[in-house]
């Protein structure tokens, strides 16, 4: 098990380093960062592991510019947040023994648990200040999964329930749909009076 998460926590630094460094929003240390943890953690992982199961989050999975994006990205994020708090509790802490030594792979340990703390930090503060709304949307979505369907309490309450929540999960569509088409109305209109006024 710690193996597959070891393979796994390369594969995102991988998967980071890569589709990150193209980006203008990725501070250059948060870069460097990434990189130096890729080429610790490749030491640990045989590149034909690296390179079985394709990438961790898949980019065509990745909803264009949307709310339902915001949510996913949120998930996403707190996903690495899940997984830097696993590599930061299985990362190797050196002895004193060990520290006091010259040889620079006994020093990685606390320098590899610093890197991914500062990577956690990071990604925990674009989440919670950019997806707190999705943040919460996601924390009520993970407690419908822990309701108990086999409780006769639960199934009871679940009927009594099910007629306002059909309504509201019938309506919800159209209403979504009816304001698509205004935006899109006002936009139009807005542009057929550009072109006018010119």
């Amino acid at each position: 098990m710690e193996g597959r998460v070891r393979c796994l926590g390369v594969w995102l630094c991988v998967c980071l380093s890569v589709c990150q460094v193209r980006t203008l929003y990725v501070p250059s240390e948060m870069n460097r960062t990434i990189q130096n943890l890729v080429d610790h953690y490749l030491q640990s992982v045989p590149q034909r592991q690296m390179r079985q199961g394709g990438p961790i989050v898949d980019s065509r999975d990745l909803p264009r510019e949307t709310p339902e994006a915001m949510v996913f990205m949120s998930g996403v994020l707190q996903m690495y947040v899940k997984l830097f708090d696993h590599m930061l509790a299985t990362a190797p802490t050196p002895t004193p023994d060990a520290v006091a030594g010259s040889g620079a792979q006994e020093v990685d340990g606390p320098m590899v648990k610093q890197q991914l703390q500062y990577l956690r930090d990071k990604v925990q503060k674009l989440q919670r200040h950019r997806y707190k709304e999705q943040e919460d949307f996601l924390k009520n979505l993970t407690k419908l999964e822990h309701i108990k369907v086999n409780d006769p309490v639960v199934q009871k309450k679940a009927l009594w329930e099910l007629t306002r929540l059909f309504e509201k999960a019938t309506s919800l569509p159209n209403k979504l749909d009816g304001q698509k088409k205004r935006r899109r109305r006002r936009r139009q209109t807005l542009q057929s009076q550009g072109h006018l006024g010119a």
